[in-house]
């Protein structure tokens, strides 16, 4: 398979917009670093101020759709065998006493989700403060 084109790949990006809040936390989240399921929940609660929650099922919902997009991968050496066995990340939980935390990792793709997302979202900000409906950064 030949290699994408710019064109095709800034195509992606576009296809890919708007973000859900919720899937932006999770990459927001995983652009500093890998985690695993409680260490992105926790995460997406602390970068949105408590204003996304995300509960067991809908975290590994959301992380399996992430998945399938490309924006996100497992990380370590089993997530490869994983995949190829068709296992979902709602599925690789298992019992506390047996569990195995997969850590996930951003995908380059989906680093440029992230951020193509960032800013349609800095430019809606631009455009409500032309408005007056929004004050300055710093300003109430």
């Amino acid at each position: 398979m030949a290699a994408a084109t710019t064109t095709e790949r800034r195509r992606a990006v576009a296809e890919a917009l708007p973000v859900r809040p919720r899937d932006f936390f999770v990459l927001l989240v995983l652009a500093g670093g890998e985690l695993h399921g409680y260490g992105i929940m926790k995460g997406v609660e602390r970068e949105s101020r408590g204003s996304v929650r995300l509960e067991v099922g809908s975290l590994y919902r959301t992380l399996d759709r992430l998945l399938a997009a490309g924006l996100i991968a497992e990380a370590g050496a089993d997530s490869a065998a994983a995949a190829a066995k068709g296992i979902t990340a709602a599925a690789a939980t298992t019992a506390a006493d047996g569990e195995r935390r997969r850590p996930y990792r951003l995908t380059s793709f989906g680093s440029k989700v992230m951020r193509a997302e960032a800013e349609r979202l800095q430019e809606v900000v631009r455009m409500v403060q032309a408005k007056g409906l929004l004050g300055r950064a710093g300003e109430p």
